[in-house]
Protein backbone atom coordinates (compact mmCIF):
# COMPACT_ATOMS: atom_id res chain seq x y z
CA UNK A 1 0.00 0.00 0.00
CA UNK A 2 1.14 3.74 -0.72
CA UNK A 3 2.61 5.50 2.29
CA UNK A 4 1.73 9.23 3.02
CA UNK A 5 4.53 11.03 1.03
CA UNK A 6 6.91 13.74 2.58
CA UNK A 7 5.59 16.82 1.25
CA UNK A 8 1.15 15.75 1.87
CA UNK A 9 -0.39 18.29 0.43
CA UNK A 10 -4.27 17.17 0.47
CA UNK A 11 -7.45 18.67 -0.47
CA UNK A 12 -9.38 19.66 2.60
CA UNK A 13 -13.16 19.86 3.00
CA UNK A 14 -15.10 21.52 5.67
CA UNK A 15 -17.82 21.13 8.33
CA UNK A 16 -19.80 23.90 8.61
CA UNK A 17 -21.35 24.91 12.00
CA UNK A 18 -24.83 23.60 12.16
CA UNK A 19 -24.09 20.52 10.13
CA UNK A 20 -25.21 17.49 12.00
CA UNK A 21 -23.81 13.80 12.20
CA UNK A 22 -24.77 10.82 13.96
CA UNK A 23 -22.71 8.74 15.83
CA UNK A 24 -23.88 5.40 17.45
CA UNK A 25 -21.78 4.78 20.85
CA UNK A 26 -21.61 3.24 23.67
CA UNK A 27 -23.64 5.32 26.72
CA UNK A 28 -21.07 4.53 29.67
CA UNK A 29 -17.61 4.52 28.93
CA UNK A 30 -14.48 2.96 31.17
CA UNK A 31 -14.59 4.41 34.78
CA UNK A 32 -18.62 4.33 34.61
CA UNK A 33 -18.63 7.56 32.66
CA UNK A 34 -21.72 8.23 31.10
CA UNK A 35 -21.06 9.51 27.38
CA UNK A 36 -23.52 11.71 25.54
CA UNK A 37 -21.44 11.19 22.09
CA UNK A 38 -19.21 13.89 22.47
CA UNK A 39 -16.30 11.55 24.26
CA UNK A 40 -14.19 9.92 21.80
CA UNK A 41 -12.59 5.97 21.65
CA UNK A 42 -8.89 7.65 24.57
CA UNK A 43 -6.99 5.11 22.54
CA UNK A 44 -8.70 1.06 24.06
CA UNK A 45 -9.07 -1.34 22.29
CA UNK A 46 -8.46 -3.09 19.07
CA UNK A 47 -6.69 -0.83 15.89
CA UNK A 48 -9.26 0.55 13.51
CA UNK A 49 -8.82 2.05 9.32
CA UNK A 50 -7.99 5.38 11.35
CA UNK A 51 -6.95 5.08 15.02
CA UNK A 52 -4.61 4.47 16.97
CA UNK A 53 -1.57 6.13 16.35
CA UNK A 54 0.80 8.26 17.86
CA UNK A 55 2.67 8.65 21.60
CA UNK A 56 0.86 9.57 23.10
CA UNK A 57 -2.05 7.86 21.25
CA UNK A 58 -4.37 10.40 19.69
CA UNK A 59 -8.13 9.83 20.83
CA UNK A 60 -10.58 8.93 17.86
CA UNK A 61 -14.31 9.81 17.22
CA UNK A 62 -15.96 7.97 14.23
CA UNK A 63 -19.53 9.66 12.93
CA UNK A 64 -21.42 9.79 10.07
CA UNK A 65 -23.75 12.01 8.18
CA UNK A 66 -26.56 9.27 8.66
CA UNK A 67 -28.32 7.73 11.64
CA UNK A 68 -28.07 4.08 9.35
CA UNK A 69 -24.63 4.39 8.41
CA UNK A 70 -23.63 5.04 11.91
CA UNK A 71 -25.22 1.56 12.31
CA UNK A 72 -23.73 -0.28 9.38
CA UNK A 73 -20.32 1.30 10.53
CA UNK A 74 -20.13 -0.42 14.29
CA UNK A 75 -22.92 -2.54 15.27
CA UNK A 76 -23.66 -4.30 12.23
CA UNK A 77 -20.08 -3.85 10.94
CA UNK A 78 -18.86 -7.12 11.03
CA UNK A 79 -22.16 -8.86 10.13
CA UNK A 80 -23.27 -10.26 6.83
CA UNK A 81 -26.49 -11.65 5.74
CA UNK A 82 -28.38 -14.16 7.66
CA UNK A 83 -26.68 -13.22 11.06
CA UNK A 84 -28.42 -12.24 14.31
CA UNK A 85 -27.90 -9.80 16.53
CA UNK A 86 -29.61 -10.06 19.71
CA UNK A 87 -31.46 -6.33 21.44
CA UNK A 88 -29.29 -7.74 24.72
CA UNK A 89 -25.84 -6.54 22.94
CA UNK A 90 -26.78 -3.50 22.24
CA UNK A 91 -27.81 -2.69 25.78
CA UNK A 92 -25.62 0.65 26.95
CA UNK A 93 -25.87 1.76 23.28
CA UNK A 94 -27.32 4.84 21.48
CA UNK A 95 -27.37 6.86 18.25
CA UNK A 96 -26.91 10.58 19.09
CA UNK A 97 -27.14 13.56 16.60
CA UNK A 98 -23.90 15.57 16.86
CA UNK A 99 -23.87 19.57 15.35
CA UNK A 100 -21.19 20.82 14.91
CA UNK A 101 -20.52 24.31 16.32
CA UNK A 102 -17.18 25.24 14.67
CA UNK A 103 -15.80 25.14 11.30
CA UNK A 104 -13.79 21.17 11.38
CA UNK A 105 -10.75 21.47 8.56
CA UNK A 106 -10.78 17.87 7.31
CA UNK A 107 -8.27 16.03 5.14
CA UNK A 108 -10.60 15.00 2.31
CA UNK A 109 -9.77 11.02 1.70
CA UNK A 110 -12.92 10.94 -1.15
CA UNK A 111 -13.32 11.67 -4.29
CA UNK A 112 -10.26 14.18 -6.07
CA UNK A 113 -8.65 14.02 -2.54
CA UNK A 114 -7.99 10.04 -3.02
CA UNK A 115 -6.86 10.78 -6.80
CA UNK A 116 -4.34 13.69 -5.54
CA UNK A 117 -2.66 10.72 -3.51
CA UNK A 118 -3.08 8.48 -6.99
CA UNK A 119 -4.73 6.04 -4.65
CA UNK A 120 -8.13 4.40 -4.99
CA UNK A 121 -10.82 3.48 -2.19
CA UNK A 122 -8.84 0.18 -2.53
CA UNK A 123 -6.08 1.37 -1.68
CA UNK A 124 -7.41 3.41 1.28
CA UNK A 125 -11.16 3.60 2.73
CA UNK A 126 -12.15 -0.35 1.16
CA UNK A 127 -9.75 -2.27 2.77
CA UNK A 128 -9.74 -5.64 4.61
CA UNK A 129 -9.01 -5.00 8.51
CA UNK A 130 -5.65 -6.57 7.62
CA UNK A 131 -4.55 -3.69 6.36
CA UNK A 132 -5.59 -1.16 8.77
CA UNK A 133 -1.26 -0.80 10.07
CA UNK A 134 -0.95 0.74 6.57
CA UNK A 135 -4.27 2.75 6.35
CA UNK A 136 -3.47 4.33 9.87
CA UNK A 137 -0.66 5.83 8.64
CA UNK A 138 -2.84 8.33 6.55
CA UNK A 139 -4.80 9.22 9.62
CA UNK A 140 -1.23 10.24 11.34
CA UNK A 141 -0.48 12.00 7.90
CA UNK A 142 -3.67 14.14 8.65
CA UNK A 143 -2.91 14.87 12.17
CA UNK A 144 0.49 15.91 11.48
CA UNK A 145 -0.89 18.34 8.84
CA UNK A 146 -2.99 19.71 11.52
CA UNK A 147 -6.46 18.32 10.39
CA UNK A 148 -9.16 18.21 12.59
CA UNK A 149 -10.09 14.69 11.42
CA UNK A 150 -10.82 13.13 8.03
CA UNK A 151 -13.31 12.66 5.49
CA UNK A 152 -14.32 9.52 3.38
CA UNK A 153 -16.55 7.46 1.73
CA UNK A 154 -18.36 4.43 4.59
CA UNK A 155 -17.29 1.09 3.40
CA UNK A 156 -20.00 -0.68 5.03
CA UNK A 157 -22.88 1.88 3.61
CA UNK A 158 -20.73 2.83 0.82
CA UNK A 159 -23.27 5.97 -0.41
CA UNK A 160 -22.63 7.90 3.01
CA UNK A 161 -20.08 10.18 4.16
CA UNK A 162 -17.60 8.95 7.09
CA UNK A 163 -15.51 10.98 9.76
CA UNK A 164 -12.94 10.22 11.90
CA UNK A 165 -11.97 13.00 14.36
CA UNK A 166 -8.73 13.77 15.90
CA UNK A 167 -8.57 15.09 19.80
CA UNK A 168 -9.71 14.59 23.22
CA UNK A 169 -12.21 16.89 23.68
CA UNK A 170 -14.76 17.93 21.43
CA UNK A 171 -17.43 19.83 23.59
CA UNK A 172 -16.31 22.95 21.92
CA UNK A 173 -16.56 21.84 17.91
CA UNK A 174 -19.99 19.25 18.97
CA UNK A 175 -22.81 19.39 20.58
CA UNK A 176 -24.68 16.16 21.65
CA UNK A 177 -29.05 16.27 20.71
CA UNK A 178 -31.59 14.30 21.40
CA UNK A 179 -34.46 12.42 19.72
CA UNK A 180 -33.23 10.49 17.43
CA UNK A 181 -33.51 6.50 17.68
CA UNK A 182 -32.31 3.96 19.00
CA UNK A 183 -32.00 6.14 22.23
CA UNK A 184 -30.54 3.42 24.27
CA UNK A 185 -31.13 -0.83 24.64
CA UNK A 186 -33.18 -1.99 26.09
CA UNK A 187 -36.31 -0.06 27.32
CA UNK A 188 -36.77 1.35 23.49
CA UNK A 189 -39.93 2.53 22.60
CA UNK A 190 -41.43 -0.06 20.19
CA UNK A 191 -40.71 2.69 17.01
CA UNK A 192 -37.31 2.41 18.42
CA UNK A 193 -36.64 -1.36 18.18
CA UNK A 194 -38.48 -1.41 14.78
CA UNK A 195 -36.40 1.05 12.77
CA UNK A 196 -33.50 -0.43 14.25
CA UNK A 197 -34.59 -3.92 13.11
CA UNK A 198 -35.67 -2.26 9.42
CA UNK A 199 -32.06 -0.96 8.73
CA UNK A 200 -30.67 -3.99 9.61
CA UNK A 201 -33.46 -6.03 7.66
CA UNK A 202 -32.62 -4.28 4.48
CA UNK A 203 -28.95 -6.31 4.81
CA UNK A 204 -30.25 -9.51 5.96
CA UNK A 205 -29.81 -9.38 9.46
CA UNK A 206 -32.09 -9.72 11.86
CA UNK A 207 -32.32 -8.09 15.29
CA UNK A 208 -33.85 -10.30 17.79
CA UNK A 209 -36.12 -7.86 20.46
CA UNK A 210 -36.45 -10.86 22.30
CA UNK A 211 -32.78 -11.89 23.07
Amino acid sequence: MPTPPGDFAPLTETLHPGTVLYRAHATVVSGNVQNDGTLPNPGVGQRTRFGLFGDPTVPILYAASSPEAAVHESLLHSMGPGAVLPMSAVTHWAITPLEVTRPLTLVSYRGAGLRRFGLYPRDLTDTLASEYSATVRWAEAAWTYGADGVGYMCRHFNHTAAYCLFGADHRGALRAQSGFPPRRHPGLLQRDREWLAAVAAEVGIHIDVMA
